[in-house]
């Protein structure tokens, strides 16, 4: 029988290779085993971490709030994301983030969340910086991100886009909301919300549209906590792939 009138070859790279331009010639791409790597679009998110393209960020202490967040600020907002690659470089592709109260405040109820995506880097000052870690040891891959909690930043440019107009991420549960209270944001879900509580703490999980943070631009998220009138902690934690 006759063999095949050709054999596409390629370079084997587990690990992400070089970021090259669109409108381009490449070799393919390929697994310890020859198979064909393609960009999967769906299913888990194993495949980023497996390439070393998968990032989170911890931040490892509660941080307070002001004392009465009662309505949104884009200048005072829970936490921003900055993507610090160069222009023409990787994008952040935002997966999900999540916050847990560890000490209470007065009388808050419901936590409420802003999304808001910028072409510029907003941040002005303050807050605390996270640098995001990749998930496989295996790879050397550094973070284009930055996590930052809390910061001061200006307002949005004409050119910002409000993502996320209002969404309310933890319900009310008890006045003030306990500690051990979660929520969490998914990006780029089937739009399903849930929620969970027992008589003292919540714990709610909300769908939001897809994210991304191209090189250069900045992701801010405002928030308000309903009633709230001396600062609550919250431990916030983010992650995502970066290609």
């Amino acid at each position: 029988m006759a063999g095949p009138l050709g054999t596409a070859l390629g370079y084997v790279s587990r690990l992400l290779p070089q970021k090259q331009p669109d409108v381009g010639y490449r070799e393919l791409r390929l697994g310890s085993y020859g198979e064909q790597i393609a960009q999967l679009l769906g299913a888990t998110k194993h495949g980023y971490c497996d390439e070393g393209s998968y990032f989170t960020a911890a931040d490892s202490a509660g941080r307070a709030t002001a004392a009465a967040p009662t309505a949104y600020s884009d200048t005072v907002p829970l936490v921003a994301i900055l993507n610090t690659d160069v222009l023409g470089g990787k994008s952040i592709y935002v997966d999900y983030m999540r916050g847990i109260e560890t000490a209470a405040g007065t009388a808050g109820t419901s936590f409420f969340l802003k999304g808001e995506l910028d072409a510029i880097a907003r941040y002005t000052s303050g807050g605390t910086t996270v640098t995001p870690l990749n998930t496989n040891m295996n790879s050397g891959n550094k973070s284009i991100a930055q996590m930052i909690v809390l910061p001061t930043t200006s307002a949005i440019t004409a050119s910002g886009r409000v993502i996320v107009q209002n969404s309310c991420v933890l319900p009310t549960v008890t006045a003030p909301i306990a500690v051990g209270s979660e929520w969490l944001v998914y990006f780029g879900g089937d739009g399903a919300k849930f929620f969970a509580s027992s008589t003292t703490f919540g714990w709610a999980g909300s769908s939001w549209p897809p994210l991304i943070i191209g090189p250069q631009q900045l992701a801010v998220f405002p928030f308000q906590i309903t009633l709230q009138s001396a600062a609550s902690s919250w431990q916030l934690e983010y992650g995502g792939w970066e290609r």
